[in-house]
């Protein structure tokens, strides 16, 4: 899911896509190699010009890229040893960085207890808690129903 926000998807994602159960049925059959032109441009015409992912811009007040939301994304990243991926324009706040941070969290928590490290899968599992109640519960419904406009 971190994949579809950041940009939009290749020919290689669309492929992935077509293999997984809840997304195949919604992706029309097309030839082997996807042109995936007609979706850079609905996903420039969806965020680039209509709907901004970013936690900042639906929870701070000042309603501008890099506040205290991005702030506290920071921290709760530095804080699971997650890195930011460079190639990510705006902010660190971007939906996908989210997802994308929820997504290393789940990863962390199963390490450690395919590993049997309790205390580390215990606070795996409590950074997963923060984000998504501090985070992603806190602005991503209101975001997902401007998409859905």
């Amino acid at each position: 899911m971190s994949r579809l926000y950041l940009a939009p998807p290749d020919a290689a994602l669309i492929a992935e896509l077509r293999e997984l159960p809840g997304f195949a049925e919604h992706i029309a059959p097309q030839p082997p190699t996807p042109n995936p032109q007609p979706l850079a441009i609905e996903y420039e015409r969806i965020f680039g010009r209509n709907v901004y992912p970013y936690e900042s811009l639906y929870v701070d007040r000042e309603l501008m890229l890099n506040t205290d939301a991005a702030d506290r994304v920071v921290e709760l990243c530095a804080a699971s040893g997650y890195g930011i991926p460079a190639r990510t324009a705006g902010a660190p706040d971007h939906l996908g960085i989210e997802l994308g941070l929820m997504a290393h969290l789940l990863d962390l928590e199963a390490a450690a207890l395919e590993a049997g490290d309790i205390l580390e899968a215990g606070r795996a599992h409590e950074l997963q808690v923060s984000c998504l109640r501090t985070h992603l519960s806190a602005w991503v419904p209101v975001c997902t129903r401007t998409l859905r406009s």
